[in-house]
């Protein structure tokens, strides 16, 4: 074998190793809106409306959308993203549905986004492939006559409790 096959096989394997061992990025914010923001007044400097109150939670726990928001990830195509807020800790949780012709789609972007060190968890009418990044969880849930769900949480509601403890 001459220099140069050497030299090219070693390259590629170290280039091969680097790509494998990319460190993925943390996930702080979504679109923007960092995890924690609160929404003071009922005001946040963007265009989210608030759609309701979750009842059980007493009214901690407010749904927002954004009219203007982007209805895309990559090239998935979504229906609606849903914004999550605690109304001691902020932001704490996003959902993003889609249709099901974009389950590749946004399969592909979250692979993509996240790596490949995820949790796939089938059952009889849908899977999970779920990724843990720092302290967010990000769960795709796949079905295959319904529309995909993303959620995206963050344990800001634990940070918060542990911190008034």
């Amino acid at each position: 074998m001459n220099i140069t096959k050497i030299l090219t096989l070693l390259f590629a394997i170290i280039f091969m190793s680097n790509l494998s061992a990319q460190e993925i990025k943390a996930i702080t914010e979504f679109r923007g809106i960092k995890w924690g923001t609160k929404i003071e007044n009922g005001k946040l400097e963007t265009n989210l409306n608030k759609i309701y109150n979750l009842q059980k939670t007493e009214g901690k726990i407010e749904v927002y959308t954004d009219p203007l928001d982007e209805k895309t990830i990559g090239v998935a195509k979504l229906k609606e993203v849903y914004y999550y807020f605690h109304k001691d800790a902020g932001l704490f949780k996003v959902i993003i549905s889609g249709p099901t012709s974009g389950n590749q789609d946004i399969d592909a972007a979250l692979k993509s986004r996240l790596g490949k060190d995820y949790a796939f968890v089938p059952n009889y009418i849908n899977g999970h492939t779920i990724w843990r990044v720092g302290d967010v969880i990000v769960d795709f849930r796949e079905q295959m006559s319904e529309d995909f769900t993303v959620t995206i949480k963050s344990d800001i509601i634990a940070d918060y409790h542990a911190k008034k403890n």
